[in-house]
């Protein structure tokens, strides 16, 4: 699997030790919704990434003014439903990314048990190039109920 392929939350496509030494290297995390409507799955990520505390050794912020950090420190991630729309949304999002940045992260949160629809995964597929890499959340009913 390539560092560019789509995964599951925990399977980032590198080895777990590798993603954890770049982890406690990152010292912060900005969550950026697709769009203001996808707040709620930003908010979901980072709960269920704080719910893990002690493994995860990042500050998260949501960023609703879509901030921008430049610093090489801070990792950026874009967070949308497995949606039509929030792939369209994050699409957009990652097509005006500042190319002085570092690529952001495409976060997927799973809006139902199902697997996504076929246009869904195309578009995740699509913007692999553009992005660090993809990661998947997947459907967890227990979390959902705040959304």
């Amino acid at each position: 699997m390539t560092e560019n392929s789509s995964s599951s939350l925990w399977d980032v496509g590198r080895s777990q030790d590798s993603f954890r030494s770049q982890r406690r290297a990152s010292h912060d995390a900005v969550l950026i919704p697709a769009a203001p409507e996808h707040l709620g799955h930003a908010l979901l990520v980072r709960d269920l990434l704080q719910a893990v505390g002690e493994d995860i050794p990042l500050t998260l912020y949501v960023a609703q003014a879509r901030r921008l950090d430049d610093d090489p420190h801070v990792q950026q991630v874009v967070v949308a439903p497995s949606t039509v729309r929030g792939l369209v949304d994050a699409s957009a999002v990652i097509s005006r990314w500042p190319h002085t940045l570092a690529r952001p992260v495409l976060l997927v949160v799973r809006d139902a048990p199902l697997p996504p629809p076929p246009t869904v995964v195309r578009h995740t597929h699509a913007l692999a190039e553009r992005v660090e890499w993809t990661l998947e959340v997947p459907y967890l009913p227990g979390l959902r109920m705040g959304l």
